[in-house]
């Protein structure tokens, strides 16, 4: 995931933006509430910037699929009731 609007985007932001982002961040040292962009907390802990955007990006994919089967089982609820 090599994102150079990512890796530019403020730590706190990036937390606010990706459920549970705080956690990994934390597990890697930075701050969740800092100002500095990703790639400048990434270089301060000594933390691979591309290693941290891989376990960011795992956690986006996550949340994308967990929202997509709270959707697919609404809709699924929905068209039961349609139906019935």
């Amino acid at each position: 995931m090599r994102n150079e609007s990512v890796e530019q985007q403020k730590v706190d932001q990036v937390t606010q933006n990706i459920k549970g982002a705080h956690l990994t961040l934390r597990t890697y040292g930075i701050d969740s509430s800092s100002r500095m962009s990703l790639a400048q907390a990434a270089a301060a802990t000594s933390t691979p910037s591309d290693e941290l955007l891989a376990v960011l990006e795992y956690r986006l994919r996550r949340q994308a699929k967990q929202a997509r089967s709270v959707e697919e089982v609404v809709y699924e609820e929905e068209g039961s009731l349609v139906g019935a």
